[in-house]
């Protein structure tokens, strides 16, 4: 065996009897975060919250990516009210680049994440009315 390992792989020596839990993202409970517990038959050992997994860890995805190639991927969580998340994220790619954006297409914008907050609260009322 080499001792060469992968980035982001480390060994370790574990107990037994001590199983490690992830509670996050994948588990059916709602959340921001990932907890990783450690467990000892019904007891909590260690308790370690790790934020930055909400929303399918999109945002670590986002981390590796280019700018504009994160785009399709925020869209997709959110389906129904997309440019009002959009809408945030373009704005600081663009403060940070230092693009300057036409009048019209600032009063495009707002118009669109109006009409699609509107759209998205009629979906809310009839999946709940």
């Amino acid at each position: 065996m080499t001792d060469i390992m992968p980035p982001g792989l480390a060994l370790k020596k574990v107990d037994e009897r001590i199983m490690t839990l992830n509670v996050g993202p994948q588990h059916p409970g709602s959340g921001h975060m990932r907890i990783v517990v450690q467990i000892d038959g019904d007891y909590i050992v260690a308790c370690d919250p790790d934020p930055g997994y909400v929303h399918r860890g999109e945002e670590k995805m986002a981390e590796y990516r280019n700018y504009i190639t994160n785009v399709p991927h925020l869209e997709r969580p959110v389906i129904h009210d997309s440019c009002n998340v959009l809408y945030p994220y373009v704005l600081g790619a663009e403060e940070i680049l230092g693009i300057e954006v036409p009048e019209r297409a600032k009063y495009v914008r707002v118009i669109c994440s109006e009409l699609n907050r509107c759209i998205y609260t009629m979906y809310w009322l009839a999946i709940y009315g």
